[in-house]
């Protein structure tokens, strides 16, 4: 028995506190009239598996009784005002951070805010009433278990309407089979997650996504449960495009076998294009490498799923490799006889995840027109493929140890290059003018994402930004030797030797400056100069830095982007070697004055600010600076003269 002080109730738990209303006495910390926080569009799903909106007043009450056990204050005494500051800071954090998460899709339920809430706990140094509050939750888990209730029998729906006892051994199976190889995976804590989101008459269809977005909502707490997810979205891919049942180690194969079929499948439903038909299929499929699906972050993998996968109906017809061998097949259909090679060669960077094609390419590439057509930003799909067509490097694929691959990253570029110009002549029968300027100026636009994914300094990051970028400038004048260079390079500046940092004043090499903006170039340009005084170049443009949150969420599970006031300095700091458009993303937090001056500075900077909402636009909830700390980097940055 817990001693109690006299009028004192138990430690509240938040699987009580959460179905309760909070009692009558008030104070500071469980003010519900915070609207930056709670939200009641979020749901809370409880034990019995009912759900209610979240209440952050509810989390402060938990907080609060935490505190008042570990000084034997009565619950029906109030608390110091700074106490009451401690409690209410804690709950804010504690909420920000779990409304985050739910509105990136995570489910939130009584176990996952009682984690949060030991986790600030612990994290905010209060150490002694996190260990209060663990205690009295293990109390009350023991005291559920003793309760001799009568479980209830849950059916679940099959496909073709008929219900079955819900099984949870077999949802073990597949949590246990995802989770090989991977340490720290507790499948029986997944399991007992994923048992509290089937209700009766749940459909098996939706078991596959419960299971994933109870796994992604654990990767806070275990890293391997995004793999766990990815590899349970993966497999349902799977069975949806290759219907027949073999072993695992007889998969590889049977999916390289099914490679032709699916093409074939798709070009005959119209979803493909049937260009796609001229390759030598049985040929591409021995490229096909099923283990590298494996490299690819459940969020980004979601996303491909859902906007790029071939479908029939409802049942996808692609896997991922499929797609890369796909998009690179219809990325060199202009190769003539070196098509195989060059799509091998293509898919090679593709399913390697070290070069990535916009989003807007990975969507229409070798579709059927039909389905290009139907899309309602068809359009504006057609600027990007005649207009500009785009691609990043991703920076993290190029970077072990800390140190920068270069002869990979210029074979990496080297391919970018060619693919991105064969994707200039997709619509070669247009005739408008954006359509004639591309060909006229053939103007690409090579990013670089995965900056935080590679753990990039700020001098790694300048100087990985100067390597594509002269890998791009000799690739595209090699490539101009073979294929001449753009029609207008005789009127630009590259024909007198000008360079994307031509003009710059760069600081001494002996410079105290920790961080200096425009560093001396590390490579020798000479050759680049040569080389396009031989041969021209091929591309007016060659380099631009946009934001690509698709692709940044393909290559990794992280889950915070740098804060705003670091890609800010990043881009600054990287603009100097690129010939095309900058853009950063502005924090949506930025209103009023603080917004117009954070516009009016991006512009000064040479950097072209996304005005929220965008269409692409980085994670908006995970910017960690207010407005006047983004206004006073941004101040900071014009003053070094940048």
């Amino acid at each position: 028995m817990k001693r109690k002080v006299d009028g004192q109730p138990d430690l509240l738990a938040l699987d009580s506190v959460q179905s309760a209303p909070p009692p009558a006495a008030k104070s500071p910390s469980t003010d519900t009239s915070k609207p930056a926080i709670s939200s009641d569009k979020v749901l809370v799903r409880k034990r019995d598996g009912s759900t209610e909106p979240f209440s952050r007043a509810r989390i402060a009450v938990a907080i609060e009784s935490a505190f008042k056990a570990v000084r034997n204050i009565p619950a029906d005494e109030p608390m110091t005002g700074a106490m009451n500051e401690i409690v209410s800071g804690l709950a804010d954090k504690i909420s920000q951070w779990l409304l985050d998460h739910a509105r990136k899709g995570a489910n939130l339920d009584v176990e996952r805010i009682q984690d949060s809430v030991e986790n600030q706990m612990m994290c905010d140094g209060y150490l002694t009433e996190a260990r209060r509050y663990i205690l009295y939750r293990e109390d009350r888990r023991k005291s559920r278990e003793e309760k001799t209730e009568v479980p209830q029998t849950i059916y679940v729906v099959r496909r073709d309407g008929r219900r079955e006892e819900f099984d949870p051994e077999r949802i073990r199976h597949r949590l246990t089979e995802a989770a090989a190889g991977l340490e720290g995976c507790d499948v029986d804590a997944l399991l007992r997650e994923v048992k509290g989101f089937i209700a009766d008459g749940t459909a098996t269809a939706q078991i596959t996504d419960i299971l994933v977005a109870t796994a992604k909502a654990r990767r806070d707490v275990c890293a391997a449960c995004g793999k766990i997810a990815s590899r349970l979205l993966l497999k349902e891919i799977y069975s949806q495009t290759i219907p027949e049942i073999c072993p695992a180690k007889e998969f590889p194969a049977l999916h390289q076998a099914r490679f032709s079929y699916a093409i074939q499948d798709a070009v005959h439903n119209n979803q493909l294009a049937p260009e796609l038909l001229g390759y030598e299929l049985e040929h591409l499929a021995s490229a096909l490498k099923l283990e590298r699906d494996e490299l690819l972050a459940v969020d980004g993998l979601e996303w491909m799923a859902d906007v790029c996968l071939a479908r029939d109906g409802e049942r996808r017809v692609e896997t991922p490799q499929y797609f890369w061998m796909r998009v690179a097949m219809a990325l060199a259909f202009n190769e003539g006889e070196e098509k195989e090679n060059r799509a091998i060669e293509f898919y090679e960077a593709l399913s390697t995840l070290r070069f990535l094609p916009s989003e807007k390419l990975l969507r229409v590439c070798g579709r059927s027109s039909a389905i290009i057509a139907r899309n309602a930003s068809s359009e504006s799909e057609d600027v990007q493929l005649t207009a500009r067509p785009g691609g990043h490097v991703n920076l993290a694929g190029h970077v072990q140890a800390g140190a920068l691959d270069e002869l990979l990253l210029y074979n990496t570029v080297t391919t970018g290059v060619r693919l991105l110009d064969n994707a200039i002549d997709f619509k070669k029968d247009r005739l408008d003018a954006m359509a004639q300027h591309a060909r006229d100026h053939r103007d690409i636009a090579i990013g670089i994402i995965g900056y935080d994914a590679a753990g990039a300094s700020l001098d790694l990051a300048d100087r990985a930004t100067e390597a594509v970028a002269y890998c791009a400038a000799l690739s595209s004048a090699v490539l101009a030797g073979e294929r001449d260079s753009y029609p207008a390079c005789s009127e630009s500046n590259w024909t007198i030797g000008a360079l994307p940092f031509e003009g710059l004043k760069f600081a001494k090499a002996d410079s105290n400056t920790p961080s200096q903006t425009n560093r001396a170039p590390s490579k020798d340009w000479t050759s680049v100069r040569a080389a396009i005084k031989q041969n021209g170049i091929r591309n007016g443009h060659l380099l631009a830095l946009t934001p690509a949150p698709a692709l940044e969420k393909l290559i990794s599970d992280a889950s915070l982007p740098a804060s705003f006031s670091s890609q800010l300095e990043r881009t600054v700091r990287c603009r100097k070697w690129v010939d095309g458009p900058v853009w950063i993303t502005l924090p949506q937090y930025l209103t009023g004055p603080d917004f117009e001056q954070a516009c009016l500075l991006a512009q000064q900077l040479g950097i072209r600010p996304f005005t929220p909402p965008v269409r692409l636009t980085m994670s908006d909830d995970h910017l960690l600076i207010d407005a006047a700390a983004a206004t006073k980097v941004l101040k900071h940055l014009v003053s070094k003269g940048s």
